[in-house]
């Protein structure tokens, strides 16, 4: 187990792959954010300070899914000069922060139904420290109803959903875990949406019908289903 995650799931590109993190207590949340804010700015040159009413964004986890996404994109023929949509993007804008931080040409949008996420991330954007990636990140508030803005086109959007539905929902999951034994301090934003993970995921499939001229890759798959 690499930062609670198991090495073997891991992407081979992975820089925590193969790296054993035993000194840390992951059950401790501020050892936790205190650990990631510096393997951040170790690793990839982002300064940042991560809020204690959210989430601690697991960096191997996020890593994989990044490390996917150049898969699909380079198997697409997408390789510089991208752009992207991290739908709900939240107060560390992890995605869009770490894909401009290691892709010099590439420029990231991230959009967050929660304005006060928004404000925390653009306050880490400002910091002169993050300069070298910062300008290529522009920040968006959208309503609840929108995941996708309605003048944008993107090479590829990328999320990380919210997980309930509800408080009880929440609650009568954690429940049925008898190993659950982690705190978890996270925003309300952060956990709940209307109809839970199924939902926002239905929306986001749907929306992406309604709008696959305007992302690439939905593009491409397209072409290639006629031939």
């Amino acid at each position: 187990m690499v930062w609670g995650v198991e090495v073997g799931v891991m992407h081979p590109r992975n820089r925590y792959a193969r790296r054993r993190e035993r000194d840390v207590d992951w059950s401790d949340e501020e050892a936790k954010r205190v650990y990631t804010e510096s393997v951040l700015r170790r690793d990839f040159g982002v300064t940042c300070t991560l809020a204690r009413d959210r989430l601690c964004p697991a960096l191997p986890n996020r890593l994989n899914y990044i490390h996917w996404l150049e898969d699909i994109l380079q198997a697409s023929g997408t390789r510089s000069h991208v752009a992207g949509l991290d739908i709900g993007t939240g107060h560390a804008a992890i995605f869009a922060v770490l894909l401009c931080a290691m892709h010099p040409d590439w420029h990231m949008t991230g959009t967050d139904t929660d304005a006060s996420a928004l404000v925390l991330a653009q306050a880490m954007l400002r910091d002169p420290a993050n300069q070298a990636w910062s300008r290529r990140l522009t920040l968006r508030h959208t309503p609840q109803d929108t995941l996708l803005p309605q003048d944008m086109d993107a090479c590829f959007t990328i999320c990380n959903p919210p997980f309930y539905a509800s408080a009880e929902e929440r609650e009568r999951l954690r429940e049925a875990k008898a190993s659950y034994q982690k705190p978890c301090t996270a925003h309300d934003a952060e956990l709940y949406t209307p109809e839970g993970e199924v939902g926002f995921v239905r929306r986001l499939v749907h929306e992406s019908t309604q709008h696959r001229k305007r992302i690439a890759c939905s593009r491409k798959v397209e072409r290639a289903a006629g031939l």
